[in-house]
């Protein structure tokens, strides 16, 4: 069997991508965000996380570079195990994309991470949040989060295995959130739990955060009976403790 270069799949699909996206009318940038702009990705589990901008005259080639994405992550060899597209895609025009880029906490991480692949750097054209403004879109998205964690619970109908990966979903973004707080900004879950492990250490079940990355990390090396029975539980009242903790939750 051949065996798949599962690296060069993500970039061939980026390039293929960007390639036929500049031959859309009106398009300003294309930019690479996330993991794979990190060069942290887990192939087959990771997204390709892209923003394509186009002139606010030219909001009729939203919709074909849409197209184009749903066609390129269409016949890949690797899937990813979510069953989500490969190309997780957010395109919006230059005033549009300007309300919302880089906006509250997401602010730091994308003036650090982000790569440009075609056209301008957009980092230049966003505005440092205030404090309030962080603080106020951070609360939003952790509120966001409630109803994920409590559906990590026993009474929950999915198997074990899929609520540990829905874990996966919300425990790194809140823990991300939450170290905004702090005025901590980090991305990667390597570096989220490193951070968290710091600046948490007295909240209860602390320890889950550090289980889940080892589980994230070793994974597709585990067997189910390996699957620690109590994880979900304890994520669920770290998790309620964490927002106790910063004021979400009383």
């Amino acid at each position: 069997m051949e065996k798949i270069d599962s690296k060069k799949i993500y970039q061939e699909v980026i390039s293929k991508f960007v390639t036929r996206c500049t031959g859309v009318e009106g398009i300003i940038s294309i930019m690479l965000t996330g993991s794979v702009a990190r060069g942290d990705f887990k192939p087959g589990w990771s997204d390709i996380d892209m923003i394509v901008v186009v002139k606010d005259e030219c909001k009729e080639s939203i919709k074909k570079i849409g197209s184009i994405a749903n066609e390129v992550s269409k016949n890949i060899k690797l899937p990813l195990r979510s069953g989500r597209p490969m190309l997780d895609l957010w395109a919006d025009t230059l005033s549009g994309a300007l309300s919302w880029l880089g906006k509250g906490f997401e602010y730091y991480n994308f003036i650090k991470i982000a790569k440009v692949l075609y056209g301008i750097d957009l980092r230049r054209k966003i505005k440092r949040p205030s404090q309030n403004q962080l603080r106020e879109l951070a609360i939003k998205e952790l509120k966001k989060q409630v109803s994920l964690i409590n559906g990590s619970s026993k009474e929950s109908k999915e198997s074990l295995e899929q609520r540990i990966l829905n874990i996966f979903d919300f425990l790194f973004p809140i823990l991300r959130i939450a170290l905004a707080f702090k005025g901590v900004y980090v991305s990667s879950k390597r570096d989220i739990t490193r951070e968290a492990l710091r600046a948490f250490k007295s909240i209860p079940k602390i320890k889950t955060v550090r289980q889940a990355y080892d589980l994230w990390i070793n994974w597709e090396k585990l067997r189910k009976e390996d699957y620690p029975k109590e994880f979900c539980e304890d994520v669920q009242k770290f998790a309620f403790a964490l927002y106790k903790y910063i004021g979400i939750i009383r």
